[in-house]
């Protein structure tokens, strides 16, 4: 990652939820050069089209928006009022959702991220009651402590987004934030992490040889990929019961075409 851009990542997830349409924020947050390319294109979208070219992923980020969304609006109508997007990037749920309107928000990324996205940020209008930024180097900076000088209440509940990460990360360093989540993670707080697993069977099978060199090209391989059981595991013995574990969907019941991505969500709650 350069000082003060993005990830490589954060920039495709930001660019496929403006072209799917599911975030009207999303393009206000990317380069100008960037944006007006966008604009073109979804000036003239076929949403079939794009996910064809897309090999899926449009399609796929569209889901997985809208069932974390989901997600996130009901905790919010359960009195939660504290949100952390882990690995933020681009996201832009704060400026977008009014079901955060009593919430503060958390924003967790590497400096380098947030350097590019904060400047950006400022300039939009607030969905949220408040957003802080949460700096943090995971090679120097502890994670829990970070949250906590940014003044998370870790004797009340929280919505916790762990989303597009874990399949980056080295099992010892998933196993580490799980514990920093169950360590500030009161009763009754919600975590909703995706996952892929290591078949690879959310991805198309015309493109499985290609994967794994195309995200190593992109300096972030995949390192991170678990099974169902796996995954579980990981949120029981952290004192988590799992309340749902699907590949994202539709929510408007339409059949996926044959090309969709289909990774997994896993949602939680803190006993």
């Amino acid at each position: 990652m350069r000082s003060g851009r993005p990830s490589a990542t954060a920039t495709i997830v930001a660019c496929a939820r403006a072209l799917a349409g599911v975030d009207p924020v999303a393009v206000r947050l990317l380069p100008p050069a960037v944006s007006r390319v966008l604009s073109v294109a979804a000036g003239a979208r076929s949403p079939w089209l794009l996910d064809l070219a897309s090999l899926g992923l449009v399609g796929h980020l569209s889901r997985r928006t809208k069932a974390i969304d989901r997600v996130v609006a009901r905790a919010m109508s359960s009195e939660i009022s504290q949100l952390v997007v882990l690995g933020a990037g681009l996201d832009a749920r704060a400026w977008r959702m009014p079901e955060l309107a009593s919430a503060v928000v958390l924003e967790v990324d590497h400096p380098s991220t947030q350097a590019f996205k904060v400047p950006r940020a400022r300039r939009l209008a607030l969905a949220a009651r408040e957003v802080r930024f949460v700096a943090v180097d995971f090679e120097r900076d502890s994670l829990s402590a970070r949250l906590t000088e940014a003044g998370l209440a870790a004797e009340r509940p929280s919505m916790w987004i762990w989303e597009g990460v874990t399949p980056y990360l080295t099992a010892s360093a998933i196993g580490a934030t799980l514990d920093v989540i169950a360590e500030l993670s009161a009763a009754g707080s919600v975590l909703a992490m995706t996952y892929g697993t290591p078949d690879l069977a959310n991805v198309p099978a015309i493109v499985k040889p290609i994967v794994a060199p195309a995200f190593a090209l992109l300096g972030e391989p995949l390192r991170g990929l678990m099974t169902r059981d796996d995954a579980a595991e990981l949120l029981r013995a952290r004192g988590f019961s799992v309340d749902e574990d699907a590949a994202c969907a539709d929510d408007a019941g339409r059949a996926e075409p044959w090309f969709a991505i289909r990774e997994r969500l896993v949602v939680a709650t803190r006993e």
